[in-house]
């Protein structure tokens, strides 16, 4: 039985198209996204490609924030892709501040904090999000969960600064993170490690989400992927 991840022709599935990469441009970084392979006067792909990465001389159009768009090698965008993520293809990402705040229905509120019948507060953070801004230009709504674990002092301070910290959600954490904050400063780490991607590209955590990005990005990836899985199961 041959194997499942085994195509015909490389191009019929290009690890690099959609990934997302970090680039150095102008003193500054910026997040770019692999749109297409580039393209010669007479239509046909720039480059070919190779097994053995050194030989691989794929071209592709880089789009950036500013809407310019850079032809970049397929060593250039590896070297970068690779550079910003871990083992599993997880990216860190950096803090520049936290900007905005929203909870929905399913946040505790002031009046439930305490637990009935005792003295007790409810440690939850459920319903909240925060927006945040990252130091590669992009930003995101990030579960409050998630950053308070990765910047519990920044979280904290933003809470008491935006007048919430006596909601549910903070009131129970974010006095003893203030009142230690000298020693969680020097044992945090700094860096959020984000769940969203691996290796650059977005992954979805249901078959909505998964349909939602190809409808976004304009391709059939994830739809086929379902396919075939389902055909192996």
């Amino acid at each position: 039985m041959p194997e499942a991840d085994e195509f015909s022709s490389p191009e019929v599935y290009d690890q690099y198209l959609l990934a997302e990469i970090l680039m150095d441009r102008g003193g500054e970084s910026q997040l770019g996204t692999v749109k297409h392979r580039a393209k010669g006067n007479d239509g046909n792909p720039l480059g070919i490609i190779d097994r053995n990465p050194i030989l691989d001389t794929r071209q592709y159009e880089v789009e950036f924030p500013d809407g310019t768009v850079d032809i970049l090698t397929v060593n250039a965008i590896a070297t970068s892709l690779y550079a910003q993520v871990d083992s599993e293809g997880r990216r860190h990402l950096q803090l520049v501040e936290i900007i905005d705040h929203r909870k929905d229905s399913t946040a505790v509120s002031i009046d439930d904090a305490k637990i009935p019948g005792t003295n007790r507060s409810r440690r939850t953070t459920r319903g909240w999000d925060l927006l945040v801004v990252w130091r590669d230009g992009s930003n995101d709504w990030v579960k409050l969960c998630d950053m308070k674990e990765s910047y519990p002092v920044e979280v904290a301070e933003y809470a008491v600064n935006n007048k919430i910290a006596s909601e549910a959600a903070f009131s129970w954490w974010v006095p003893h993170v203030l009142k230690k904050r000298d020693c969680i400063i020097m044992k945090v780490k700094t860096r959020h490690l984000q769940r969203t991607h691996k290796f650059g590209i977005e992954i979805p955590r249901n078959v909505a989400e998964a349909h939602a990005i190809d409808a976004k990005t304009g391709t059939d990836f994830w739809a086929k992927a379902i396919e075939k899985e389902m055909h192996n199961v």
